[in-house]
């Protein structure tokens, strides 16, 4: 080297800060995935709240979440595991995809009948980030990194 001076360990620090990116890549994916899994079980939930049969007024109230009737609305609750978002996020999605999923959380027309809002999914998902319970899910995906 010109300047005189030696390096001894540039191919290992390499190695380990190249380690290092993969490890938090990874801990990005699972902390999404973890944040995910965690709205998904919360809304499922707040679709568990009440229930009544098929054909019967339903017990929530505008503004409360849907009450259970069949289940398929809350069966219908899928997650789209994390993909990369930019160079260095991700993006999960969780949502319904029932049909009847849309009019229930916002009101509206159904065609023969006019629905109030029953909201379920963004509720659930202000009560997580209030609490900081969805912050402490994606935390987690990085274990003690």
């Amino acid at each position: 080297m010109a300047d005189g001076m030696i390096w001894h360990g540039i191919p290992e620090f390499k190695a380990a800060l190249d380690k290092a990116v993969a490890d938090a890549y990874k801990a990005g994916q699972r902390g999404a995935n973890n944040a995910a899994a965690l709205v998904d079980k919360t809304v499922k939930a707040k679709l568990s709240l009440t229930t009544h049969k098929r054909g019967t007024p339903t017990p929530s109230r505008p503004g409360e979440p849907p009450s259970l009737i069949s289940g398929q609305m809350r069966r219908s609750v899928l997650i789209v595991p994390a993909v990369p978002y930019g160079a260095t996020a991700w993006k999960s999605q969780v949502g319904p995809t029932a049909v009847q999923s849309r009019v229930q959380e916002l009101g509206g027309s159904t065609g023969t009948t006019v629905l109030p809002a029953r909201p379920y999914l963004e509720p659930s998902v202000k009560e997580l980030i209030d609490s900081g319970a969805l912050w402490l899910a994606f935390r987690s995906g990085y274990g003690s990194f």
